[in-house]
């Protein structure tokens, strides 16, 4: 190819080619923002130095007041053996023969003497105190045991108002070998006691020992064998002052469906 011809060749394509996209202000511009970068980081630098510096300082300083302070304390301790009173005399150890002084009282010790009695705890059910259902003296009868949490179970599964209650002693007259518990109710209005006795083997329903005897006014009570043979009663009796037992009707039921789990 001739050598002119290449020439216009490259001038052609030097006058096609795009403006530059920058220009000498952009430059400027550019090298003036890195600039700046730059002294911030320095900046940010030193200021980072000079708190690391000034808290290196205050923990040097604490440490030698802290210092100062154990020094004073190991003092007044090595001025006695066991320490000194607040008025700066000297303690030493008390021996059994040598008499505790007046106003003294040693750690975890208390100036109060021990009471005579262990005081009454309060009214609860059971109790014949005023206001508080349940029988009407303060010692459960021999034969009747713990309150028996089986029974408990059985009487909550079929009197919902009995779920979730304390069961207690029962307080009626039961044969040796007899299970027994009374629990509180409230039947709308009506609250009482309500009791189950399960007698022993060879114990008769119409016998005395199945609780179902000598019961207070408005009581209800009744009785049915469990498949093994035992007898089981079922006793509701009123608050005080009350003549209506929470769930009377109910009792001869109660005492079906319960005595069919033994």
């Amino acid at each position: 190819m001739d050598e002119h011809k290449l020439a216009d060749l490259f001038r052609d394509a030097v006058r096609e080619a795009p403006p530059a996209s920058f220009d000498e202000q952009d430059v400027l511009g550019a090298s003036k923002l890195a600039t700046a970068r730059h002294r911030m980081r320095v900046a940010t630098g030193s200021a980072f130095g000079v708190v690391v510096l000034a808290g290196v300082a205050v923990f040097g300083a604490n440490a030698l007041n802290l210092g100062s302070d154990q020094g004073d304390v190991t003092a007044a301790q090595n001025s006695s053996e066991y320490g000194a009173t607040e008025g700066g005399a000297p303690l030493v150890p008390l021996t059994g023969l040598q008499p505790m002084p007046s106003g003294v009282v040693p750690p975890g010790k208390t100036t109060q003497l021990p009471p005579r009695s262990i005081p009454e705890p309060t009214s609860k059910q059971g109790d014949s105190g005023t206001g508080s259902a349940g029988p009407r003296t303060s010692s459960t009868p021999t034969g009747c045991g713990p309150a028996d949490r089986e029974l408990a179970v059985a009487l909550a599964h079929e009197l919902p108002a009995a779920a979730g209650l304390t069961p207690t002693p029962a307080d009626r007259f039961c044969a040796a070998g007899s299970k027994a518990m009374s629990v509180v109710v409230r039947d709308g209005e009506v609250s009482g006691l309500v009791s189950v006795i399960l007698g022993p083997p060879d114990a008769k329903i119409d016998s005395d020992g199945i609780g179902n005897r000598n019961l207070p006014a408005g009581a209800k009570a009744a009785s049915a064998y469990a498949p093994s043979g035992r007898p089981l009663t079922v006793v509701s009796e009123p608050d005080h002052g009350s003549t209506s037992a929470p769930f009377g009707g109910r009792v001869e039921e109660l005492a079906k469906k319960i005595a069919e789990k033994y």
